[in-house]
């Protein structure tokens, strides 16, 4: 009794074979917990485009972003997207906030401001660790 005590609490579902096959979750589902976040901006020259997403690996991300990886996705109509910022935060939820908030902007200039403007992107991550208080790195 005593042993399986001690199992159930260190039993890690997102390590395969800390429980049996059939109860382990899917490692996708736990990144969150267990990996930084980056949020990410990718840029299309073709389409003079941005796009703002989240993810726990930019650079793969945006190669699934000019593959079409995800059928119907909004950035399925370009093929040339380049990664041009990622930022690191520690935490999907803080991803996911951050991304929002950037998208909140709705304006090019913003983005482009931020990719492109030292001062403006240091001034972002300050206002960000006063409205949020999640540090980027």
């Amino acid at each position: 009794a005593v042993a399986q005590l001690v199992e159930q609490w260190t039993e890690n579902p997102c390590v395969a074979g800390s429980t049996p096959a059939h109860t382990t979750k899917p490692q996708q589902k736990c990144w969150g917990f267990f990996f930084m976040h980056y949020v990410y901006i990718i840029y299309s020259q073709e389409f003079n485009r941005f796009y703002v997403g989240e993810s726990v690996d930019p650079i793969s991300r945006a190669e699934q972003h000019n593959t079409a990886f995800y059928n119907g996705a909004s950035t399925s109509f370009a093929k040339d997207w380049t990664l041009i910022l990622s930022v690191k935060v520690a935490s999907r939820k803080d991803a996911l906030l951050i991304e929002k908030y950037i998208k909140s902007m709705k304006s090019t200039v913003f983005i482009s401001k931020l990719v492109n403007d030292d001062s403006f992107f240091k001034g972002f991550k300050s206002l960000v660790k006063q409205k949020f208080n999640i540090d980027i790195t």
